[in-house]
């Protein structure tokens, strides 16, 4: 995923990285993942940051704190259940619960190249990019319907910014409305502007 990150930026992350990483040892408490990407320009929500934790603990590279004790392998026996882990077994539970995820509660340790991995592409351009076509979608789709008028984009293709002519928006447009009911989807939209930028 680094790939996917210029000079600049990759700069600008290994350096926010080793702000957290105070210990020097080349990694960071896990619990400090959303501060760190809000450090870097990213808006998380506690989903992105649960999903991020549970793709990060995924590959494996997140290092389990030095006080928890790895798992006994299958056939060993771990230590005993405690009085309260039994009686928690035993109780069934009231009500499901809701998101049980704390960020601020998360164990482990993560390291520069899993960080990169994992949010290399939340952190890309390509990330900024698709931000900023979002934005462009919502501009034009002012009810928020999810979908705006086919004419209104052709109007805006032929007359703000790089304009086409009137045959290059038609047929641009005709295409992208796969379905041909005068209305244009997000995935639609994208099509045209990927389209115009080739």
């Amino acid at each position: 995923m680094a790939d996917l990150l210029d000079e600049d930026k990759l700069e600008e992350i290994k350096e926010a990285f080793g702000m957290f990483d105070t210990e020097d040892k080349g990694t960071i408490p896990l619990k400090d993942l959303g501060t760190l990407l809000r450090a870097l320009g990213d808006q998380p929500t506690e989903a992105d940051l649960e999903d991020t934790v549970l793709q990060i603990n995924a590959i494996s590279n997140a290092v389990p704190p030095p006080d928890q004790k790895p798992a006994p392998a299958e056939g060993e026996e771990g230590d005993p259940p405690t009085e309260q882990q039994e009686e928690q077994e035993r109780e069934p539970p009231s009500s499901p619960p809701k998101s049980a995820f704390k960020a601020s509660e998360v164990k482990g340790t993560l390291d520069l190249k899993s960080f990169l991995t994992v949010c290399g592409k939340r952190l890309s351009k390509e990330r900024d990019k698709e931000a900023e076509l979002r934005s462009a979608f919502k501009m034009i789709d002012k009810e928020g319907t999810g979908m705006i008028n086919a004419a209104t984009l052709r109007h805006i293709m032929v007359t703000l910014g790089e304009k086409l002519d009137d045959e290059d928006a038609d047929d641009m447009v005709y295409e992208a409305d796969t379905d041909h009911d005068g209305q244009i989807n997000w995935e639609e939209f994208c099509e045209i502007l990927l389209e115009m930028e080739k």
